[in-house]
């Protein structure tokens, strides 16, 4: 398991402070700061599920599909000072249709009532294909225009993700039954963003990824596009 997959993207952007060092998107143009996380994309559910799972009263279900070796969440972008930008850019083998998969933000602060249900869901279409670059870009226009003048592949409408703890997630479509988490989801990639709070619970073993200067983080992206250094 790697300890550099990932790197936090701050809440205040324009702060390079506690070892953060600039690093620039190429392919979006998105300058953040970033520092060294834990990453691992081991496929299990947290809290119950698990236990039920280490008790063996739930069966999981099989791996996933040979798709979801084609396509990875790369970067996220969730929460920004003032306006939010809000953006998912996915990663994969240019040409893969991202038809049967799904986009999933689980509502992961412990808090509401609702924990583990699901925040965002946006199904893919056959139509959906990775670029020839190898990215493709889901996100609300407007923060996306307006600051990286970037149209993304996907619109999606503004303020679609919270601002607090939540698991991001690529499942297989075929494999949610409810919009929340279940055993039988069949998970591609997921990565968390944790606001701090205690009592936060987060799903499929996803990295979490903290702000270690006190704010709820931005967001968070790949070191290097694409690659998932876990055994």
């Amino acid at each position: 398991m790697s300890l550099d997959s990932w790197s936090v993207i701050r809440a205040r952007l324009a702060e390079n402070a506690r070892g953060f060092n600039p690093h620039f998107n190429r392919t979006k143009g998105v300058t953040v700061f970033r520092r060294n996380a834990v990453f691992s994309s081991r496929v299990f559910t947290r809290g119950a599920i698990a236990l039920a799972l280490s008790l063996g009263l739930l069966v999981a279900s099989g791996p996933a599909s040979a798709q979801c070796a084609d396509v990875v969440i790369n970067e996220v972008l969730a929460s920004t000072t003032g306006a939010d930008t809000e953006y998912v850019e996915l990663y994969g083998t240019a040409g893969t249709s991202l038809g049967g998969l799904t986009l999933i933000a689980v509502e992961s602060d412990s808090l509401p009532a609702n924990t583990g249900e699901f925040d965002f869901r946006f199904d893919f279409e056959d139509c959906h294909e990775i670029g020839d670059d190898g990215f493709f870009l889901i996100g609300a226009v407007d923060g996306l225009d307006t600051n990286y003048s970037v149209t993304p592949d996907v619109e999606i409408p503004n303020n679609s993700f919270e601002n607090n703890s939540t698991t991001f997630a690529l499942v297989e479509t075929s494999s949610i039954t409810i919009d929340e988490v279940t055993v039988d989801l069949e998970v591609c990639d997921a990565i968390a963003l944790d606001d701090g709070d205690l009592g936060d619970e987060f799903y499929f073993d996803a990295p979490i990824m903290i702000d270690p200067g006190g704010f709820s983080p931005a967001g968070a992206r790949r070191v290097t596009d694409g690659v998932d250094t876990d055994d």
